[in-house]
This record gives structure tokens, sequence and C-alpha cells, in this order.
């Protein structure tokens, strides 16, 4: 048996997977969809947020089980998840990425998404006076994040959305040899704004023997096209 641990993307909660879950949950598919610290229904301070509690908290989940885990991770979620993977290269099945971040040894955040030269993610950024954290312009969200989306799902979207604490952004990830073991899947989503089709290619062409699949959709397929991403990620194998 497996548990399925999703682990969503930045200025984000649980809550994007709602759709998914139930779908999760008509299949009795054993799964977690958690807020990371300072997320969603969390109400960890933004200034106490680093990538350690990050990792930390999905660890915990791991921890609390004895069935191999799968981690589905959108975005910002692939740096965490990568993480949390190589420290329990012993319980994790596999990673699949949606649309997401996979890192090499040392890299950051930021780092990585500088990589990114055609992405609109910057054009809708708004960051703190203090550097400290970023949020999404409402404004623009409809066309670099949730495009592709009904409009249902924009509002609701929009009034979920977060402060991100800009710390787990510039802290870097430390990743051994059992990081490279672990199997690694990622779909691909064709019309993204946040993370260009160029750049995601790029990002997992990195690791060899990465398995690819890809959705018409934005960054946001857990809303768009929910019923194929379910479909892709259930049937990984």
């Amino acid at each position: 048996m497996k548990k399925y641990i999703f682990i969503h993307g930045a200025c984000q909660g649980g809550w994007v997977w709602h759709k998914i879950e139930g779908l999760l949950k008509s299949n009795s598919i054993d799964y977690d969809v958690p807020d990371l610290p300072g997320h969603g229904e969390d109400k960890t301070p933004l200034s106490e947020i680093t990538l350690d509690k990050y990792v930390e908290s999905i660890r915990s989940i791991i921890n609390k089980t004895d069935k191999k885990i799968i981690l589905v991770a959108h975005s910002m979620g692939g740096f965490i998840a990568s993480q949390v993977a190589d420290l329990e290269y012993k319980r994790i099945d596999k990673i699949i990425y949606i649309a997401s971040l996979i890192p090499k040894n040392n890299e950051t955040i930021s780092g990585i998404l500088q990589m990114d030269k055609t992405s609109k993610l910057m054009y809708g950024s708004i960051f703190s006076k203090d550097k400290k954290y970023v949020e999404l312009d409402l404004s623009k969200s409809d066309e670099i994040l949730y495009n592709n989306c009904s409009v249902e799902d924009i509002e609701f979207g929009k009034r979920k959305l977060c402060k991100q604490s800009l710390l787990p952004f510039i802290t870097s990830i430390k990743l051994s040899e059992h990081f490279d073991s672990i199997p690694k899947y990622y779909i691909k989503t064709l019309n993204d704004n946040s993370l260009s089709i160029e750049f995601q290619n790029e990002i997992y062409s990195r690791y060899d023997n990465v398995i690819t699949k890809e959705i018409k959709s934005g960054h946001a397929p857990f809303f768009s096209n929910y019923l194929e991403l379910f479909d892709v990620i259930i049937n990984i194998n």
C-alpha cells in the first residue's frame, strides 16, 4: 500500500487540490493535502517560515505511516519534495512533479526561477519594501496563474492566495546521491505563463531518466484540467 502526499506551491495552500481530493476520496486512495507552514489554515507567522519548516512539516506526515510515499508536488512544492525525498529516501516510492522545480544540489528557489527568461511571474509579483515576502498581484493572476481556468475557479483561488515568505527562496538545498536514485516523473503544463514550457523542459532535462507527461493547461491544472491530471497521476507507474 502507498500514500500520496500533495505539496502545493507558493502563495497557495492545500486548498488547490480540492477537486483532486474529491476524486481521491471516491477512489478510496490514501492521501494527505497539507497546508505548508504559514499557508492555508496554518497560522505560522510569516517571519518564522523557513525551508526547514516546510520540509519537516511533510516529514512529520511521512513518519505517521508505514506506507511507501508518493510525493506529488506543484511549482515551488517540487523544491520542498526534493529535499524531503533526499532525507526520507528509504520511504519514497516516487516523486511526481507538476509544472515544478527540480533542483540540483546547493541551488535556491530564487536562483532556479531566474533561469526562466520568458516567465510572466515577476510581472505579477509584488514585493514588500523589506524584501521579506511577496504577494501575487490579483489583477494579473488571471493571466499568470489561472489562465485556462473558469471564472469560478479564478475567484476561488484569488480569495485564498496568501503572502509568501522569501526566506525559503534564498535557502540552498542540500541533496545527496540518494536523490538521484529516486524515480522522478514530470507533468508538463503546455500553456503555462508562470513557468514557461521551455523552462520546464530545461529543468527536468538536467536529470537522467525523468519520465514526462503533458497536459494542455496553464499553471493550475488542478483547477482547469483536474480530471486529466488525476488520471495521469494515478496511472503513473
